[in-house]
């Protein structure tokens, strides 16, 4: 898995710096090499525009008043020179600048990119074989001469290839310090993950994390606690289930030694009763067997429900005369408010009853009063399923409808603690809602909401 990461994080570096690279060569293009606007006010631009400004007056050649406005307004001095070097005309000129040139100072007026008595000068030809010399001063303009042998295209190429490396470089860095600050505590939660799922501990380490990776971690830490406490609710579930089949396999297997004995002769009588407890105990193991199916299949979506319209006061009372049946206890009271139909397996749902009624007489002492209120809100029918025994802590409250869980005051109870699981399971099946109240000595309720048909 870390080197997935790895892998995935070194792809979108090399994506990022090429992106960066062929966007930035395009903007490079458009901006530098592509007919870029410029201040044509500049004195290196004004020198090319300065031959508007002369005046031929009868074999003299001068700067119109406008052209010497432009100089005076940018500080700038200038010089007419004719084919011989001579200066025609001056205007501004600090002292030290020649009055006379020859080919040797013209040319390195023009590539010497040292300063000239302080002053940047620049040098353009104009018809009639003059040419215009004009200077600044260097805090104002300076120029600087570059040799570069090749082509324009060769230059936009070396300029995009230092500025590739230059980005690579870049993105190579941000990259070590992203994965320093981000992707180490990523392994990290991934490592801890990668150990819940081989039954090893996670490896708390004291690190700094920002705000969603310490979500992530507190949640890991949350499943590797609820992981720890289901395996030890499994665990003691395990333990209950090896009992509750014991205790009838051993009824069948005493039985059915007594039958075989050759020295005693059972009576018919005997042999019935015998025989009776046989089929109690078998019974015992296939409802085991059921619950721990029906449970299975609703946990996993696969339990296919047999759904019909039927009346809820109706199934009330069949499942309130199985569980007097088997408490032994008449003490149930029912109120209904109306015939309620709703659309469901009436099977699973007799179940579900039946295993909460009862989970009432079993967790209580047996003169526990047991009421049942049916009523309709908001389009949906509400079972209330209340009695006034001992309650449950907040322990108990938070867990009784998870799979394996037994109460804290269960040890000498019966049961496979898959009764209530059952029941949450079932009525989630039929697209309904149920929650449960409770509070020491004051008893408990629960509460089931299933839609109308």
């Amino acid at each position: 898995m870390k080197h997935r990461i790895a892998i995935q994080q070194l792809k979108a570096i090399v994506i990022s710096a090429i992106m960066s690279v062929f966007i930035s060569g395009i903007i490079c293009v458009i901006c530098f090499f592509n007919g870029r606007s410029v201040d044509n006010n500049m004195p290196q631009y004004l020198i090319r525009q300065m031959e508007q400004y002369i005046v031929y007056n009868n074999g003299d050649i001068e700067v119109s008043e406008s052209g010497l406005e432009r100089l005076r307004v940018h500080n700038l001095w200038m010089q007419i020179v004719d084919a011989n070097g001579n200066v025609i005309v001056s205007y501004y000129t600090p002292e030290g600048i020649y009055q006379k040139y020859n080919i040797f100072e013209i040319s390195e007026y023009i590539m010497n990119s040292e300063k000239t008595n302080g002053d940047t000068v620049f040098i353009c030809p104009v018809k009639d074989d003059y040419g215009i010399i004009m200077g600044g001063s260097s805090n104002i303009v300076t120029k600087h001469t570059y040799v570069y042998s090749g082509s324009k295209t060769e230059l936009i190429v070396k300029c995009i290839g230092v500025f590739a490396g230059v980005m690579i470089i870049s993105v190579i860095v941000a990259s070590y310090i992203f994965s320093t600050k981000i992707s180490r505590p990523i392994i990290d939660v991934l490592e801890n993950i990668e150990n819940i799922q081989n039954g090893k501990r996670m490896n708390k380490k004291k690190s700094k994390k920002n705000n969603v990776l310490k979500e992530i971690e507190d949640s890991v830490i949350k499943l590797e606690n609820a992981l720890d406490q289901n395996k030890r609710f499994r665990a003691e579930w395990i333990s209950n289930i090896s009992h509750d089949i014991k205790t009838p396999l051993s009824t069948i297997k005493g039985y059915a030694e007594m039958l075989t004995l050759k020295e005693y002769e059972y009576t018919k009588d005997e042999i019935i009763v015998y025989a009776k407890q046989i089929i109690n105990a078998e019974e015992k193991i296939k409802e085991l067997v059921e619950e721990l199916k029906i449970s299975q299949t609703l946990a996993e979506g696969k339990y296919k429900l047999e759904c019909e319209k039927i009346f809820v006061d109706n199934l009330m009372k069949q499942c309130i005369d199985e569980v007097s049946f088997y408490t032994k206890n008449t003490s149930i009271q029912c109120i209904c408010d109306g015939d309620y139909m709703i659309l469901a397996d009436s099977k699973l749902l007799k179940r579900c009853l039946v295993n909460i009624i009862s989970n009432a007489y079993v967790h209580n002492k047996i003169d526990v009063k047991v009421t049942i209120h049916v009523k309709k809100c908001d389009e949906k029918v509400i079972v209330s399923i209340k009695d006034n025994g001992k309650g449950m802590g907040e322990r108990d409250i938070q867990h009784i409808f998870e799979r394996y869980y037994r109460g804290t005051d269960s040890d000498n109870v019966k049961g496979t603690g898959l009764g209530l699981a059952i029941a949450k399971e079932a009525v989630i099946a039929h697209n309904g809602e149920i929650e449960v109240e409770s509070q020491l000595q004051e008893g408990t309720e629960i509460v089931i909401k299933l839609p109308l048909a």
